[in-house]
């Protein structure tokens, strides 16, 4: 079962995606399958690991505001082994205010991430 680690701070320009670049690229690089779940629509942590939110189909937009919508239909391997990354792009914003007045919305991406759980080290 994957070890979750977050990082989040409502202020910008703290660090948070190079930490998370930073992480993840050293958890894979000891060998570990590692999964970065881009959850900001400006889509920073997407674009760190080589992700052009321009180009994807489908992105957390989907997978955030359509309950049926599974995770792993949108994840994306990373030219580093063992690096993944489930990309954001800015229509995560509009998701975003939905969940904000939705009962249950702090169980959103936990149900999201439990089918894959075991898929990753991190």
């Amino acid at each position: 079962m994957a070890k979750i680690i977050t990082v989040a701070q409502h202020k910008g320009g703290t660090g948070k995606t190079i930490t998370c670049v930073n992480l993840g690229a050293s958890l894979a690089e000891l060998g570990k399958s590692v999964l970065l779940v881009d959850l900001d629509p400006q889509a920073s942590l997407s674009i760190s690991v080589g992700v052009n939110p321009v180009d994807l189909k489908n992105s957390m937009h989907e997978v955030m505001g359509n309950q049926s919508f599974p995770i792993d239909q949108i994840i994306i391997e990373s030219e580093l082994p063992n690096l993944s990354v489930a990309p954001s792009d800015i229509k995560l914003a509009l998701v975003e205010m939905q969940l904000a007045s939705s009962i249950g919305r702090e169980k959103v991406l936990h149900k999201k991430l439990v089918p894959i759980k075991d898929n990753y080290d991190y």
